[in-house]
């Protein structure tokens, strides 16, 4: 269970093209055994309710309070820097399985509405439920990202499906969205 300090929430979702639009290109390397493993349980579990979730997550600070833009410009950085992250594996309607990938540059990075949260046990709850709808193996994305702001001080929190990542993984993109950051934050970033 998450333990967070109440705050201004503000979540960071992928958006994209529809499956079915060209942006999508086919890829013919074939899902990994774990991924096909972590698909069929998934489409098992949807046959008989709601999946239970999958995901893997963590959370980080950043010194002070978040610049919106600069931090949307880091998480489309991050995006396309990672392949996995712009793929999917649809299944397809004979159950078989078919990877599908977008360019760089093709994700765009849309911003909730600021949301204020002043019990930090509602917060948690809040986002554990956004988390278990969202980052599943399903649709795409399969992945999302929020801040969490206080005075001088921004949580992130990530939560990526497990078909996409491992706990390692995970980790390593905390550090890389924090240097992305950075990196927004010094060139100004970029209009969302």
């Amino acid at each position: 269970s998450l333990q967070l300090s109440p705050g201004r929430l503000v979540v960071f979702r992928p958006s994209a093209p529809g499956m079915h639009d060209a942006a999508w290109t086919c890829d013919l390397r074939r899902p990994s055994y774990n991924q096909e493993a972590h698909l069929a349980y998934a489409r098992e579990a949807s046959r008989k309710g709601a999946p239970p979730p999958s995901w893997v997550g963590c959370a980080f600070d950043l010194p002070g309070e978040v610049d919106v833009v600069a931090f949307a410009a880091a998480v489309r950085n991050w995006i396309d820097r990672h392949e996995n992250l712009r793929g999917h594996i649809a299944v397809l309607a004979d159950g078989s399985l078919q990877r599908k990938a977008l360019p760089p540059g093709a994700v765009s990075v849309e911003c909730s509405p600021e949301q204020v949260f002043t019990d930090g046990d509602a917060l948690a709850r809040y986002l554990e439920a956004l988390f278990d709808r969202q980052a599943r193996p399903l649709h795409w994305p399969d992945y999302l990202i929020a801040t969490v702001c206080r005075p001088g001080a921004t949580t992130v929190l990530l939560a990526t499906d497990h078909l996409l990542t491992d706990a390692y993984s995970t980790l390593r993109s905390a550090y890389e969205i924090h240097a992305l950051y950075a990196a927004a934050l010094v060139s100004g970033g970029t209009k969302l």
